[in-house]
């Protein structure tokens, strides 16, 4: 029942972004890119009134085939898409916190998330960014469970659609999975190499697409939680805010060194989110659905963290998702939030001893049967 409930909120919620001004936006940007690849030899054209394709040409090699279809159809599959990709997510965070990823656990994150401002906005775009947070939090189970292979093909795939991810990347890298690792930078690889006899102009996304997405012009000041927008929206010395994101790019360094050396499955989420969370502050291109994103290293934190962090884990994964456009609660919220994460990561990462619920707890995945622990320790 309680998935019936989740799945009705999902589709009324689906219903309801189509009348959104800004349904579709991002995918329909998609679309151009892919149509343009083939006829144009340029995925980066820009027509009148359209969003900018900003995605690496891999992104349009992947989604060429289904841009066959007409705009309004390809635009709603994008909607179908980022729906699935919402019950994806939920159901790897019920088992990143210890429960069943088809249970009324997930069924509730489910509603939770497609609700939130941010969960909305990316629903009304059809952003990939949820596709994307799919991607990683599967990432984050697989690896926890020692699936190589799938942590690799799941990696490629998300940094041949967005490069943001690819953090996720340090899993394999620092748990020295050497054929993992070039299977993952493979795939990417392979698939812009082969647009390149498809593009007039090979090198655009670096010099053209690149430098523009860097310097935050296709996310404003306004709605960006970085801290280089912060600066901006108080009118904060460029001084003082250089020096407050090579504190925190230095930070997350320390963080993710820290949890490479460490061997238990709870700092595999430190490692390729943590790093994640840290750069999205440091950069210049942040949006609050990023936060998205964050979602996995949130509930990993989450299940193995003390009471107290517990609660950090909770209010900041709120000022994420409650941020969106339009958002309950200030930009500055998300970026308080995904602060907070970091901090969290950070003592956890640094606290003495493996935290005892993540390195001996078993979740159960598809089509695994069992019986879960009775309780989950806190560390």
């Amino acid at each position: 029942m309680a998935w019936v409930g989740a799945l009705l909120v999902l589709a009324v919620q689906t219903f309801r972004v189509r009348g959104f001004w800004y349904y579709g936006t991002d995918v329909e940007a998609t679309w151009d890119g892919a149509r343009n690849l083939w006829q144009h030899g340029d995925p980066y054209l820009l027509l009148p009134g359209h969003s900018p394709f900003v995605y690496p040409p891999s992104a349009a090699l992947i989604f060429s085939p289904a841009a066959l279809a007409d705009n309004r159809v390809f635009v709603f599959g994008g909607l179908i898409v980022t729906a699935l990709a919402a019950v994806a997510l939920s159901s790897a965070l019920a088992v990143l916190v210890g429960s069943r990823w088809n249970g009324p656990v997930a069924a509730l994150l489910l509603v939770i998330t497609v609700l939130s401002s941010a969960g909305t906005e990316t629903l009304g775009y059809a952003n990939l960014t949820w596709v994307v947070a799919a991607l990683g939090g599967w990432t984050i189970v697989a690896a926890e469970r020692s699936r190589w292979v799938a942590v690799a093909v799941m990696v490629g795939l998300a940094v041949a659609i967005k490069p943001m991810a690819a953090t996720l990347g340090l899993i394999l890298l620092f748990r020295r999975q050497r054929v993992g690792l070039a299977l993952a930078a493979a795939i990417p690889i392979v698939l812009n190499l082969a647009t390149i006899p498809l593009l007039a102009a090979p090198a655009d996304f670096f010099t053209r697409v690149l430098p523009r997405v860097l310097s935050g012009a296709t996310t404003g000041v306004g709605s960006n939680p970085s801290i280089w927008a912060f600066g901006i929206r108080h009118d904060l010395s460029p001084g003082l805010v250089l020096a407050l994101r090579l504190l925190v790019l230095l930070a997350t360094a320390v963080v993710v060194a820290g949890a490479a050396r460490r061997r238990s499955p709870a700092h595999l989420a430190v490692i390729g989110l943590g790093a994640a969370a840290g750069l999205m502050l440091v950069v210049q291109v942040n949006q609050p659905s990023y936060g998205l994103v964050l979602l996995p290293l949130a509930a990993s934190l989450y299940a193995v963290g003390t009471p107290a962090q517990r609660a950090i884990v909770l209010l900041a994964s709120a000022s994420i998702l409650a941020c969106g456009t339009p958002g309950w609660l200030p930009t500055d919220v998300t970026m308080i939030g995904e602060l907070a994460l970091l901090g969290v990561a950070a003592r956890v990462t640094f606290s003495a001893g493996a935290p005892p619920g993540r390195a001996t707890a078993r979740r159960q995945l598809p089509g695994q049967r069992g019986r879960r622990p009775a309780s989950r320790g806190a560390g």
